[in-house]
């Protein structure tokens, strides 16, 4: 896979990879995305100074996509390290290009970030680590299976 910043699963299962400079921001490239397909104005709002989870949040609840972040650095030093963050449920159409999506990002360490919520304009989530050589696709079997 070539590189990407975001990769996004929408409802009807379709992946949109977006971010292919390394020295772009996450925050911008999620802001042009979400002004160029969703209709929120919540997205007029904010600008690059939001963390990309924050932008990234809006996307999950208001309309219900998967979002991985690419958060690699130093291959070398760390490996490929990636935040995936689900909604509270997902169609039938994300969950089989979930899988596929897990099986191409496989060589990646992520966090799993779930049942996110706004506190006094803080993000707050629940975060699921992979253990041992647990791969992207274990780690989120493990949690569907805890629910």
């Amino acid at each position: 896979m070539d590189y990407f910043k975001v990769a996004i699963i929408r409802k009807d299962g379709v992946i949109d990879v977006i971010g292919q400079d390394e020295q772009e921001l996450h925050s911008l490239c999620l802001l042009d995305y979400a002004r160029k397909n969703c209709a929120d104005k919540v997205f007029e709002q904010l600008n690059f100074r939001h963390r990309p989870e924050v932008i990234s949040y809006f996307l999950v609840k208001l309309y219900g996509d998967v979002v991985f972040l690419n958060t690699t650095k130093d291959i070398t030093k760390y490996g490929h390290m990636g935040i995936l963050m689900l909604p509270d449920e997902l169609s039938e159409e994300q969950r089989i290009n979930l899988e596929q999506f897990l099986d191409d990002i496989a060589e990646f360490n992520i966090c799993l970030t779930t049942n996110l919520y706004l506190e006094d304009g803080i993000l707050q989530a629940q975060e699921l680590y992979s253990v041992s050589s647990e791969t992207p696709k274990d780690l989120v079997g493990r949690y569907f299976k805890s629910r």
